[in-house]
């Protein structure tokens, strides 16, 4: 396998390749949502505007994607599922979401490296809380073995089973 490196991503074709890979797993492999909500096939919504997007390439092709989704007019994408602890100053707030490794990638460290990433951003910017709903499978595991806690019960998300998770950096 080629060497990895992960980059905040800045052009418009990388993100092209992630709203496309999005649409992919959510839409074909996920079955999360409807393949005729998305014409062009890529999966992007009104969060996007307000994240920064964090991949993971091998050579240059996309191995891994996460979004650092930051508060907005909008909230954040799991609020209107999940109600945020009293405490946490949404200043200072980053929702991890649509965290994806393409199939070739998985288990080889790729998540590591996005959340290494992610955590460094995070900490030059001022951003020291990370929430997100990952799944119950195996995502939650992984992250509650990083030092993430759960706030909240299980519930059913697009089809998939979450919880509500935070960390503080």
């Amino acid at each position: 396998m080629n060497s990895l490196r992960t980059c905040i991503v800045t052009s418009d074709s990388l993100r092209r390749d992630i709203y496309r890979l999005r649409y992919e797993v959510y839409t074909k492999e996920l079955g999360s949502f409807s393949d005729a909500d998305f014409s062009e096939k890529l999966e992007s919504d009104v969060y996007d505007e307000y994240a920064i997007h964090i991949a993971v390439l091998s050579n240059e092709t996309l191995a891994g994607t996460l979004r650092l989704v930051l508060d907005s007019p909008h909230g954040f994408v799991m609020e209107p599922e999940f109600t945020l602890p009293s405490w946490m100053d949404r200043t200072k707030v980053v929702e991890h979401s649509r965290g994806i490794i393409c199939t070739p990638y998985r288990g080889l460290g790729v998540y590591t490296l996005l959340l290494e990433c992610a955590y460094q951003w995070q900490r030059e910017h001022g951003k020291p809380i990370c929430i997100g709903a990952p799944n119950t499978d195996k995502l939650a595991g992984i992250l509650q073995e990083k030092g993430w806690l759960p706030f909240g019960e299980v519930t059913s998300y697009h089809g998939i089973s979450v919880i509500p998770m935070y960390h503080a950096l």
